[in-house]
């Protein structure tokens, strides 16, 4: 590898203590005007696995792959580089994996008056997976009920086949191919029942984050499958409009389905609160041109008040009478770290409610 010159300097540059930044516990990155790397601490060597005598002199964004994400704003263009500035990055890891960060940039100047310095601060999307776990734990309590109901019916099941089984056996001349059907429904009903177990393990789960690539219309045919019984329960007619050419996403799919399930979830509440005569939820994927898809959520409820449409996505803000106010600004996290954006879309008529997570389709050739 061929290593740059170092850019040299007084002031800012040669006072700059890497000993000092080593203290924080956040990635601390010090630019200079054209964004190269003046000051890299051990949390940046942690995040991203370069060591400080590989970043220093090279340019940060050519060496991180910076792409940015949520907003569509400018945040790492050269030309507005020196602007002070927060926001999402997508950015490249030394063994090529990605890290969604979230960036706050400061401009200062050096002391011999020549030139400003930039000082980064990141902060890693590992420290919401607390608040995200304890949103999902949250979910599963909401749906007990249904819970309960999708693991006892499988289970009576069984045991009436069960019951079945002995009674052909205690015959003098048992009926073999009745006994291989109700073996074969025995089996099929514990496959259902472990698979039911399975998606509650996997939501109620502290497992890190895992991101890979994830297909889109599969996240929402797991969601559907972990929420059937209670569309049933709140007969709400269900309708999923999928993308056919099978977008793909790079997340973590638990997370993904965690976000939809909310949102399926206050929707399913908004309509059964009102007593709405027609209760259709409809989710849509979609990918554009521009290399998005959106996910689309919307359902036939009395909508959301402008009042509180611009605090939605503050914490501990509900409108419901028992909420907590933490699922969406937790699913906004979510999205926000995996390069996306959510956001309450103007409705269409007839229709309630409208949430549309865009995220950016995964580009297997990098």
């Amino acid at each position: 590898m061929t290593m740059k010159a170092r850019p040299t300097g007084s002031g800012c540059a040669e006072s700059f203590d890497n000993d000092l930044l080593d203290h924080a516990p956040h990635s601390v990155v010090l630019l200079d005007s054209s964004g190269h790397v003046l000051g890299w601490n051990k949390a940046s060597e942690q995040l991203y696995g370069w060591d400080r005598h590989d970043m220093v002199g090279e340019h940060l964004g050519e060496r991180l792959s910076c792409r940015l994400t949520g907003e569509r704003a400018p945040g790492f263009r050269r030309d507005d580089l020196l602007d002070d500035w927060s926001g999402w990055l997508r950015r490249e890891a030394r063994d090529g994996s990605p890290r969604f960060v979230h960036v706050i940039r400061r401009k200062m100047r050096g002391s011999d008056g020549e030139g400003a310095r930039i000082v980064e601060f990141v902060t890693d999307q590992a420290g919401h997976l607390d608040g995200t776990h304890a949103a999902r734990v949250a979910v599963l309590g909401q749906l007990t009920a249904s819970i309960a109901h999708e693991v006892s019916q499988p289970l009576s099941t069984i045991a009436l086949t069960s019951a079945s089984m002995l009674s052909w056996l205690a015959r003098d001349v048992p009926n073999l191919d009745e006994l291989r059907e109700l073996a074969k429904s025995t089996a099929e009903q514990a496959t259902r029942a472990a698979d039911v177990l399975g998606r509650i393990r996997t939501m109620a789960s502290r497992a890190e984050t895992s991101m890979q690539p994830v297909a889109i219309n599969t996240v929402v045919q797991d969601s559907f499958r972990f929420l059937r019984h209670e569309f049933l329960l709140r007969d709400i007619d269900v309708e999923a409009c999928l993308d056919p050419t099978e977008p793909v996403v790079f997340g973590d799919g638990v997370q993904l389905q965690q976000v939809l399930v909310n949102l399926a979830l206050n929707a399913v509440q908004a309509m059964t609160g009102a007593t709405s005569d027609v209760r259709r939820l409809r989710v849509t994927t979609r990918a554009s041109v521009d290399g998005w898809v959106a996910l689309c959520v919307e359902d036939t409820g009395p909508g959301i008040d402008a009042a509180d449409a611009h605090t939605l996505f503050q914490s501990f803000h509900t409108t419901k009478a028992d909420g907590m106010g933490l699922g969406l600004p937790i699913s906004q996290s979510i999205v926000h770290g995996h390069g996306g954006m959510i956001r309450l879309a103007p409705r269409n008529e007839g229709w309630g409610a409208r949430f549309v997570v865009e995220l950016p389709v995964f580009n297997r050739a990098g």
